[in-house]
């Protein structure tokens, strides 16, 4: 009776509220209270850096390596790899956490269902577990659901140890990368100095070798590696350094050697050429015509010739008494 007096005054609104509001916190508070099985949380924080460096980056090693950007487009990627089908199924497979999750022992509306289709399985690993990046910090929050603690922790510990899996692939993914790069980079450089290079310096090269020649060879090429070949005069094939005679081959390196200085030492400040038993292997005829090149070069820069032999003082005694200057080392 007093209940149907209530229920008169009650207007249609306030009856829908009660029934809207009331009832499903009714029904909450026996389920939560009731029958919900317990859930534990183990959460844990982690940060995705980049490849590590001594000192700041500079050059090319600046466009190479991970930037800021990229390390934090790596982060958003292991959060998207955490609530992935890889790492479940990967997971799934070490633990069964879906036997877990499915178990009978817990309640029904909490667990999943033991016919859950990949999909559904998916949906529930994405609830249990939930990763957030902060992009001010660059830290990934781990949070893992689990009906008893053992299980939480083991949970968390695995989708940890697959992150770090995955970000350590990736750094070494774009360190390959970096030095395939940089190879690729470095090749065209190299390729593009040596046809600058090469021209210039097998010309400088053939005018000493032709000197030390006495004009037996009048031409000097060089390969993409900057190995010398040598063509006599009045012939129109080049030889390789490998098919001279040991003399003309030593002449030949002397007079690429003689061009590189030339070359890369600056001319306004004359750094002096040292030169340790370039002409042993030189005969008579041959060394005289080197000293008498390395006289002309020392009208322009200080050469410094170190030998174990005594015919380069003889003949530089002989030729040029006042430009020469003979140190004996005391062995």
């Amino acid at each position: 009776m007093a209940l149907g007096r209530i229920n008169s005054r009650l207007s249609p609104a306030i009856k829908t509220v009660l029934i809207a509001v009331l009832l499903p916190t009714l029904l909450s508070l026996l389920y939560f209270g009731l029958w919900a099985s317990p859930m534990y949380i183990a959460e844990a924080r982690f940060a995705v850096r980049g490849a590590e460096t001594s000192g700041g980056a500079s050059g090319l090693a600046a466009l190479l390596l991970p930037s800021g950007a990229s390390v934090g487009a790596d982060a958003h990627i292991v959060a998207e790899y955490i609530q992935s089908p890889d790492i479940m199924e990967a997971i799934d497979g070490e633990l069964h956490i879906f036997r877990h999750f499915s178990s009978r022992e817990y309640d029904f509306i909490s667990r999943l269902a033991t016919d859950a289709t990949r999909d559904e399985r998916l949906s529930y690993w994405n609830w249990a577990v939930k990763p957030s990046f902060d992009p001010e910090t660059g830290i990934i929050a781990l949070s893992v659901r689990a009906y008893d603690p053992v299980t939480a922790q083991k949970l968390a510990e695995a989708v940890l140890t697959k992150s770090e899996a995955l970000v350590n692939a990736m750094s070494r993914r774009a360190q390959d990368d970096a030095i395939a790069l940089a190879t690729e980079v470095l090749f065209v450089a190299s390729s593009s100095l040596q046809t600058r290079f090469s021209p210039d310096l097998g010309s400088r090269a053939a005018a000493i070798f032709t000197k030390l020649t006495k004009g037996k060879y009048n031409k000097v090429l060089l390969d993409q590696e900057l190995t010398p070949s040598a063509q006599e005069t009045g012939q129109f094939i080049p030889h390789e350094a490998a098919l001279l005679s040991q003399g003309a081959a030593d002449q030949l390196y002397l007079a690429v050697r003689l061009a590189i200085c030339d070359m890369v030492l600056p001319a306004d400040r004359a750094c002096p050429v040292l030169l340790d038993d370039a002409l042993v292997n030189f005969d008579d005829q041959r060394m005289a015509a080197a000293l008498d090149y390395l006289l002309e070069l020392s009208e322009r820069r200080q050469v410094l010739l170190f030998t174990c032999q005594r015919r380069e003082g003889e003949y530089l005694r002989w030729a040029c008494p006042d430009r020469f200057h003979c140190v004996r080392l005391q062995g």
